[in-house]
């Protein structure tokens, strides 16, 4: 892994890549600060691993935005190479380098979670894609986990979902129960076709209404 971390800080200096040993790392939803009643910064507790800038996904974007221009059908590929998350690092794990990626919101709707969703998925492939160039990547095996951090939903709010069919409603109420949704790599590369997509992996951890800050431990 150090050998993977040095060549990408070397390749991409502005954007090194951060050792942390057994510190926090704090993420924060910048649009949402000074606002009442949303959810603003998570802290996860005892990090061991490499902090990247979330700055780094994003100036990616403007390629992305300018490959599709004057494109008028929309398509799910598309959006999600113009997303990016509120915060992400990386570790060992056994034999495995895990990147978590984390993204906050503060209102439990369809959009809300699906754009969560898109974000986190995005952020993976866009940091898969930088990686690839990289001497001894491949030499370990990279997966992931996503982490929605979100305000949980009033009854009335999960009635609504009841009654809707379509794939992100049922998205929505499958992360809900579960508190975790797994979509295997064959089915992400056909939803995201033309793109090679990896097994995703994303938990959630709601809150209650109000909450500002909140920690936890991986």
């Amino acid at each position: 892994m150090n050998r993977i971390i040095t060549n990408f800080n070397k390749l991409y200096p502005a954007f090194a890549a951060k050792l942390v040993s057994g510190s926090d790392v704090v993420i924060f939803e910048h649009e949402n600060i000074g606002k009442p009643n949303t959810f603003q910064k998570l802290t996860v507790k005892n990090v061991t691993g490499w902090s990247f800038s979330r700055d780094f996904l994003e100036n990616t974007k403007s390629f992305h935005s300018k490959a599709q221009n004057g494109v008028t059908a929309d398509l799910e590929c598309h959006d999600i190479m113009t997303r990016e998350c509120d915060g992400l690092f990386c570790r060992e794990e056994g034999d495995d380098i895990v990147f978590h990626f984390f993204e906050l919101k503060s209102s439990f709707e369809v959009d809300n979670l699906s754009k969560a969703k898109n974000q986190i998925v995005g952020s993976y492939l866009k940091m898969l894609h930088l990686l690839a160039p990289l001497q001894h990547f491949g030499s370990k095996n990279i997966t992931m986990q996503g982490h929605i951090i979100i305000y949980e939903p009033t009854p009335e709010k999960l009635s609504t979902f009841k009654d809707l069919t379509d794939h992100k409603s049922r998205f929505c109420l499958r992360i809900h129960n579960d508190k975790r949704y797994e979509m295997p790599a064959d089915k992400c590369s056909r939803f995201w076709h033309p793109l090679t997509c990896p097994d995703i992996f994303l938990n959630l951890t709601e809150l209650p209404f109000g909450t500002i800050s909140h920690q936890i431990t991986l």
